[in-house]
């Protein structure tokens, strides 16, 4: 998996686990960034759209419960 792959994979884990533990309320590009300690346009660069990455999150939260 080449680097920008495995980022783009913390930013979905980083995402879902943001969903499990402060809800769909919680769950910001900003959080997900701080939570990574990366810049939001790192993960707009993976995920040009909110509501793209919010679908994937979602679709693996909902795969993982």
């Amino acid at each position: 998996m080449d680097k920008s792959s495995d980022l783009k994979e913390q930013i979905i884990r980083a995402g879902v686990e943001i969903l499990n533990t402060r809800g769909y309320g919680g769950l910001t590009m900003t959080e997900i960034a701080n939570h990574l300690q990366v810049t939001k346009q790192r993960i707009y660069y993976h995920f040009p759209g909110n509501d793209e990455l919010i679908l994937i999150i979602a679709k693996r939260w909902s795969e993982s419960g």
